[in-house]
């Protein structure tokens, strides 16, 4: 899982996402992602350029809680404080929705963190989508050095899904 992460002390600038494989058609120019960090919270961006109106956008919706948001279009974060195995995985959607996991090793003993709810805003045109995420850090985190993994999930019209991140763990 650390070869997925980047540490992060303070803000990463935008920067361009790596689509995993070629299995869907890309109609896309770009996707990417920036982070801004104080002490105690994080604020996210995504932004997708490119033919967004190809492409499934959830519609919007009052902010809860979701579950398999990752099915279809949304923004992904994994977070871990630096030489553990334990991290969160945090999903947007640009519906409003969201949810938030911990897990005790890669992809192991999956449950609900409790967490403050993200603030989420999101924008589409037909050329650009872009989501901005405000989000409370775990107290845990809040004091440490942070490994970081930004990613989206990008659902077409026709169901398919592209994966983009900072890095894929075949890399």
């Amino acid at each position: 899982m650390a070869k997925t992460f980047v540490t992060h002390d303070a803000s990463i600038a935008w920067t361009p996402l790596q689509r995993h494989g070629n299995e869907v058609e890309d109609v896309l120019d770009v996707v990417q992602a920036s982070v801004d960090r104080d002490a105690a919270a994080l604020q996210l961006r995504y932004q997708v350029n490119g033919d967004v109106a190809s492409l499934r956008i959830p519609p919007l919706r009052h902010s809860t809680r979701g579950d398999e948001l990752w099915k279809h279009t949304c923004a992904e974060l994994f977070i871990a404080s630096e030489n553990s195995d334990q991290y969160s995985e945090f999903n947007f959607s640009p519906s409003s929705q969201w949810a938030a996991y911990q897990f005790f090793g890669y992809r192991r003993r999956m449950q609900l963190l409790q967490c403050e709810a993200p603030l989420i805003v999101s924008s589409c045109t037909p050329r650009q989508l872009t989501m901005i995420i405000d989000m409370a850090l775990p107290a845990d985190l809040a004091i440490t050095s942070l490994n970081l993994g930004l990613s989206m999930v990008i659902e077409k019209k026709d169901g398919q899904c592209s994966y983009w991140a900072l890095r894929h763990s075949s890399e």
